[in-house]
């Protein structure tokens, strides 16, 4: 019996090894049950058989654990349907309005080491018709093993970023190049950049800049690579429509503000700074992204529209692997480079001047129109 076999477990080990309860002897074991005690036994077992197993990551016997759980709670109800048939439920001294009424003497849940969340579990899963609840028992197995999987793969998406974010630094994995980002990133070979960050300016006569983006990003990123450009609410419209021309929306992306900013001719508060997110065909990996980055600091002083860290750390641990190229056609500080090889990639940046253009007139040599 299986009564017999749960007394004789080593209290070392709730589960008696994997031969306690096989899943077929369960069953069998429920469905000849007669008493409240049994059933609870049965369901006690099955509890620690799904803490075992799920420290041991053993997917199945949990899946079985879970069955064995819901049959032996519906199982109760079964019996307190037959109590009520036979002998009848107890109503304790419900009704009565005479001091010292004499307590019904019919076993209650109480009495039965039955709770109210275990009785209304019971309950629920009672009313089911026998195909509803076989359907409830098949979702609960399949939402076990999902469970199962979702926390390995959790734990492997974990440790990928872990080993991501701690790559050892490249010495030389950091190239900034002074001039027209049009000339002197015209050499980077198509399908060879993992991931284009960059904040471009927006001003008025920006738009051929973020035409050669579009076209640049198209050509030089590899199938997956992403285009992860900040840029400003006014132009967002404009942007959008450049890059649908080229790449894939993706979504988009929101930068915080450290300080609020009004802006008067628009009568806002702007809190944040849109950042758009543009793939090349479709995008590779599946580890989940948050869409508001936060910065750690500001790294203002001679690039005004640089945000410094700005979030990107989570950006690079995510969508590139060590040793892969990431290029910035306006790097402005190279602040997000430093960041790039001391996670272990390399790194391509351009400005037309060293720590960025001024923001107040961009240089002519960024308002000639896009070839």
């Amino acid at each position: 019996m299986i009564r017999q076999r749960v007394r004789l477990r080593d209290p070392l080990d709730p589960l008696g090894g994997h031969q306690l309860v096989r899943y077929d002897a369960a069953r069998r074991a429920l469905a000849e049950a007669r008493s409240v005690d049994e059933v609870k036994e049965i369901r006690d077992v099955a509890l620690a058989m799904a803490l075992y197993a799920r420290q041991a990551k053993n997917h199945d016997l949990e899946a079985d654990a879970v069955e064995i759980r819901m049959r032996a709670t519906r199982r109760l109800d079964q019996l307190r349907q037959a109590q009520k048939d036979t002998v009848g439920l107890s109503m304790g001294t419900r009704g009565s309005r005479i001091k010292g009424a004499r307590v019904d003497e019919k076993p209650t849940l109480a009495s039965q080491g039955i709770d109210k969340n275990l009785a209304h579990q019971a309950r629920v899963l009672g009313k089911l018709s026998d195909a509803d609840f076989e359907a409830a028992v098949s979702d609960a197995r399949s939402a076990a093993t999902r469970a199962f999987r979702y926390v390995v793969s959790t734990i492997a998406a974990q440790d990928r970023r872990n080993a991501s974010r701690n790559a050892a630094p490249l010495a030389d994995g950091m190239d900034y190049r002074v001039g027209d980002c049009r000339k002197v990133l015209a050499d980077i070979a198509a399908n060879s950049v993992a991931l284009v960050l960059t904040d471009p300016p927006y001003l008025e006569g920006s738009e051929p800049l973020y035409r050669w983006l579009a076209k640049f990003s198209a050509r030089v990123l590899i199938p997956g690579g992403s285009l992860i450009c900040f840029t400003g609410h006014w132009s967002l419209n404009r942007d959008m429509r450049i890059f649908d021309e080229h790449l894939r929306y993706w979504w988009e992306l929101v930068m915080m503000h450290h300080q609020s900013r009004r802006l008067p001719g628009k009568f806002i508060i702007a809190n944040f700074k849109p950042v758009l997110w543009y793939v090349k065909d479709a995008r590779r990996g599946k580890t989940l992204i948050p869409d508001v980055l936060r910065p750690s600091k500001r790294d203002k002083s001679t690039h005004e529209w640089g945000q410094g860290e700005a979030g990107v750390t989570h950006l690079i641990a995510d969508l590139t692997e060590p040793g892969e190229l990431i290029v910035d056609p306006f790097a402005g500080t190279g602040k997000w480079g430093e960041i790039a090889v001391n996670m272990g990639r390399r790194w391509i940046g351009a400005d037309v001047v060293r720590g960025g253009a001024p923001v107040l007139e961009l240089p002519e040599v960024l308002l000639e129109a896009a070839e």
